[in-house]
């Protein structure tokens, strides 16, 4: 289903993906999602393809939530076309190394280790924990021994798999509605 609204005041565009899924149904979301942001396509490198967003004008984001995963392009409306189908050649195609894995996994540990040592992070896990109990945000991420099990290819099939769930298409841009459903 596609939700489409125009946008009266400039010549920019948002187009929204939200997928009912999240990180309340696979803890690995953030993850594959923070992976995401270090791969690349066949067609390019992680470096070319982050050049060709900014070439394009255009962000790419991921968010998980609890029940919902949003994945989000906003940029220029007159790339909306090449954005897009970038956006799905990531989503689709995805590639990256282990020793790209292998680096993310140490910086999430490193983060994991200083978080352990910040007074305001373990007050909000404390916290968290007191209004939550088992479902806070802290007893749901994947466990050191876990994170260190993952791969590339099980991450980006994760990525691969959000489109195949109940999802939604918003649409906010100068675009006609028409011009927007060939894309």
């Amino acid at each position: 289903q596609l939700y489409y609204s125009k946008n009266p005041l400039n010549d920019l565009f948002s187009f929204t993906i939200s997928v009912d899924f999240g990180l309340l149904e696979d803890n690995r979301l953030a993850v594959a999602r923070d992976f995401m942001d270090k791969s690349g396509t066949p067609r390019f490198s992680s470096e070319k393809l982050k050049k060709e967003w900014y070439r394009l004008g255009t962000e790419l984001r991921i968010d998980p939530g609890d029940h919902e995963t949003t994945i989000r392009i906003s940029g220029l409306d007159e790339n909306f076309g090449p954005s897009l189908a970038l956006l799905v050649e990531s989503l689709q195609q995805p590639t990256a190394s282990d020793s790209t894995l292998a680096e993310l996994i140490r910086i999430i540990l490193a983060k994991r280790e200083d978080a352990r040592k910040d007074h305001r992070t373990i007050s909000r896990a404390l916290y968290q924990f007191n209004r939550l109990g088992e479902n806070s945000y802290y007893h749901r991420v994947p466990s050191n021994q876990q994170l260190q099990q993952f791969t590339p290819a099980e991450l980006h099939d994760l990525i691969r798999s959000l489109l195949s769930y109940e999802h939604t298409l918003t649409y906010t841009g100068s675009l006609p509605l028409e011009e927007v459903l060939e894309q």
